[in-house]
């Protein structure tokens, strides 16, 4: 564990010396000698993303701040975990690695709370979800803290394009349309269960195994980020696609809590303001990916449907089944001020 980042070390030394001629006394200068800090962080994603810019930012930040203090890397792509969050994570509580983000969606398997944040239809888009997150509800602060039961700190919460729905077989504008259609979910309760309660089929399957899935048949579907949509290239095996943003997203900064303890104070405020401060720039990112994506995947003859508040209210209707799941894994009365923090900051 690294400890005492700072040490400021006083050398006082008042020398005397008494000659016949008389005396005369010498000083030595007070100096200060500081250790360095290492930070390594690592995210899975490539380097051309928003959260490679948002530790970007963090690092210059620090760098400026404190120059030659803080010893800051950056391993993009998941490259000391083989690509694993769940590696990644690992190496974050055993201090190999100090920060490190994923979304809450990943991240509900440490802290299955979190999960309720991407209630399906309860957020219209990604400043909907910011302005959430500004005035959440205290009970989403007690979700942050249970990181800490497993050695982590979270210092800010970024947010993420919400999801989107693309199929190669017809536009579905309204409940009835998805009927029977079958579409790669992610193995998580809550996509299963969403997807069970629409009538549609969800298939879980690993997001390396969409495109050929697709492309044989075996879904018709999937559901995910407009800009992951263009970057897998899956597109190509689909023709329409809502843009509904049926499901906020958004992901936590997190940190080693023994590293980020030992800080000094004046570290620690420093370290969470470049965090937080990095959240606009990560916010603008995803907007500029998802606007490429959309013109992009317009150009090659995808057709889309763009939802207005007015056309999501049946499918809330529907999906309320989900949010009985939800009150169940919160209890009733939280869950009720997420639905209502959500309404206010609409």
């Amino acid at each position: 564990m690294i400890r005492n980042y700072l040490c400021v070390l006083l050398f006082p030394a008042l020398l005397f010396q008494i000659g016949a001629a008389g005396g005369s006394d010498d000083s030595e200068s007070l100096e200060e000698s500081y250790e360095i800090i290492p930070l390594k962080i690592q995210h899975n994603i490539p380097v051309d993303t928003p959260w490679h810019a948002g530790f970007l930012y963090v690092k210059e930040t620090l760098e400026q701040e404190y120059p030659g203090i803080f010893d800051i890397t950056i391993y993009p792509s998941g490259q000391l975990a083989g690509g694993d969050w769940k590696v990644i994570f690992d190496q974050v509580q055993s201090g190999t690695v100090q920060m490190t983000v994923e979304s809450q969606v990943t991240l509900a398997a440490i802290v299955p709370e979190l999960i309720s944040l991407s209630t399906p239809f309860v957020f219209e888009d990604m400043d909907h979800v910011m302005r959430f997150w500004t005035e959440r509800p205290e009970e989403v602060n007690d979700f942050v803290d249970k990181f800490q039961e497993n050695d982590l700190i979270s210092l800010g919460y970024w947010p993420r394009s919400p999801r989107q729905l693309l199929n190669s077989r017809k536009p579905v504008v309204v409940p009835a349309d998805i009927q029977g259609m079958k579409f790669r979910v992610p193995a998580i309760d809550l996509f299963v269960k969403t997807y069970e309660v629409l009538g549609a089929n969800p298939t879980p399957l690993p997001s390396g195994e969409i495109y050929t899935a697709m492309q044989l048949g075996t879904v018709v579907g999937e559901d995910n980020a407009l800009a992951t949509v263009y970057a897998t290239k899956t597109y190509e095996q689909g023709k329409y696609m809502n843009i509904w943003n049926y499901m906020g997203d958004g992901t936590f900064v997190i940190v080693n809590q023994d590293w980020f303890s030992d800080l000094p104070s004046d570290y620690q405020n420093s370290v969470r303001d470049a965090v937080q401060g990095a959240s606009e720039l990560v916010a603008r990112g995803f907007k500029e990916l998802d606007k490429l994506a959309f013109e992009n995947m317009s150009k090659v003859g995808i057709e889309f449907t763009s939802f207005t508040p007015e056309m999501k209210e049946p499918w809330r209707e529907v999906i309320q089944p989900v949010y009985k799941m939800m009150e169940d894994l919160v209890g009733k009365k939280t869950f009720e001020k997420i639905l209502s923090t959500a309404d206010r900051t609409r």
